[in-house]
């Protein structure tokens, strides 16, 4: 399991101290694809250690099949394809 670590403290809404910054990184569900996360954040290991993204964004696997896991490497395309090509032909 891969933890996201906030790099920024949040501040509960109500909280007396609530501030109204932008979120530290943002995450994009795509459908039948990856989790997008971008912004300021860490990537862990269960081991507590961390995870080198290579930059501001990484695409996490959703599908399970990714060489590369946790970080996506298109093989969900691979077997959409598939399904597809399946899909059309047998009739």
């Amino acid at each position: 399991m891969t933890r996201l670590r906030r790099s920024r403290p949040v501040h509960e809404v109500g909280a007396p101290d609530e501030t109204l910054e932008a979120p530290a990184a943002t995450v994009t569900v795509y459908p039948d694809g990856p989790l997008v996360v971008r912004g300021d954040f860490a990537v862990q290991g269960v081991d507590g250690s961390d995870i080198d993204t290579g930059g501001a964004a990484v695409a996490l696997c959703r599908c399970g099949r990714s060489a590369v896991k946790p970080l996506c490497d298109g093989s969900h395309k691979i077997r959409r394809a598939r399904s597809a090509a399946g899909s059309s032909s047998s009739s």
